[in-house]
């Protein structure tokens, strides 16, 4: 599914631009006859009632009350401002294991905690929202609405600023959501860094060890806590992937997510995290399965460049008034440019999910 990106106000862009963007008024010139006066001041009287001073957005009015919520925020969370009401810039902060690469260079979410103006005219926080899967990442539409949904399900939501109240459509408002504009999310580490190559923690590990870069897997590893655990596989090429889990199955080693390390020059690099709903990740042959029990099929490998993780298949199963559709997509090889819809039926869908379903599940150890 693909829809035009936002590129979002990010905290230190509009610091500057708040600052910088100040009224100015024209000095006449100083020698300028008394009748070229008379006629500007008379051009000037006759524009004054078409022009319009246009008043700060909600973000730029209390910069310092979102300041501080972005800096209290966790530091491996991530924000970006919504446009949810006339004048009211919304802020939504999403945490970290619910973010992911959209695979356009930008930052992508789930799901996330909304703040805006209230009846008072203060920021409070209006409520939290969770989608299902990255095929479908929060996105702002006609009319101030915010969309979040899975695979069966896109739910809009509006808020009512006079009451301070977050109102939710629950619904399948696909067809409003394909034009929809996927919000691009800013970690919340590099908050006010106008330096656009430095990067914050990007999951788990970076976040409670405090380090962005690591010497090799092994000290990846010593920073694990206890319950969270780690796994070798291969993804695409690369047959010497870590893959670290924040939580584990204690049963039978199994999870549902893990952050995903390939060696870079000589270090590790952290590409990206795999995600699977209520099933365990699987892997072989170079791909991770994902998806959830019956309706989705999700399979991944490595982007061209082996520094990201890319989705090679997202297939799902919606039942709408009555009537079972099939939609999504497939790719051959790791190319953004042969993508391939889904055209199949039930028979070939529950083809891939009994496929999947032989597929090995990733088996991690328990750190003690």
């Amino acid at each position: 599914m693909k829809k035009r990106l936002a590129y979002i106000l990010t905290g230190a862009l509009a610091l500057s631009a708040f600052a910088g963007c100040g009224t100015q008024n024209a000095a006449p010139a100083a020698a300028a006859t008394e009748t070229n006066q008379e006629t500007t001041e008379a051009s000037v009287q006759a524009a004054e009632p078409e022009t319009e001073t246009e008043k700060p957005s909600a973000f730029e009015a209390n910069l310092d009350s979102y300041e501080s919520l972005i800096l209290s925020a966790p530091v491996d969370a991530y924000y970006a401002f919504a446009d949810l009401a006339e004048m009211s810039d919304a802020m939504i902060i999403a945490p970290g294991d619910l973010t992911f690469d959209n695979g356009d260079g930008t930052t992508a979410a789930t799901g996330g905690t909304i703040y805006a103006l209230g009846p008072d005219g203060n920021i409070m926080e209006y409520g939290y929202v969770e989608g299902g899967g990255t095929a479908t990442p929060l996105a702002t539409g006609e009319g101030y609405v915010l969309f979040y949904g899975g695979r069966d399900y896109m739910n809009k939501v509006t808020l009512d600023t006079d009451a301070g109240k977050l109102n939710i459509d629950e619904g399948e408002y696909f067809d409003e959501y394909e034009d929809a504009i996927t919000l691009a999310f800013m970690p919340v580490a590099t908050y006010g860094n106008s330096d656009e190559d430095c990067d914050g923690p990007s999951d788990f590990v970076q976040e409670q060890s405090g380090k962005l870069e690591f010497a090799d897997y092994d000290e990846i590893i010593s920073f694990l806590k206890p319950g969270q655990g780690y796994a070798t596989i291969q993804i695409g090429d690369d047959g010497n992937v870590l893959a670290v889990a924040e939580e584990v199955n204690k049963e039978d080693h199994t999870a549902t997510s893990a952050s995903c390390y390939v060696m870079k020059d000589g270090k590790p690099v952290e590409v990206g995290y795999v995600i699977a709903n209520q099933i365990p990740l699987r892997a072989a042959d170079g791909v991770v399965y994902g998806g959830d029990e019956k309706n989705t099929y999700e399979a991944n490998f490595l982007n061209p460049e082996g520094n990201g993780i890319m989705a090679k298949a997202y297939i799902y199963k919606t039942e709408e008034n009555g009537k079972t559709e099939f939609g999504g997509f497939m790719r051959e090889t790791n190319t953004f440019d042969q993508d391939q819809d889904f055209t199949g039926g039930e028979e070939e869908f529950d083809a891939l999910i009994a496929e999947r379903d032989k597929v090995p599940v990733i088996e991690f150890t328990i750190v003690e």
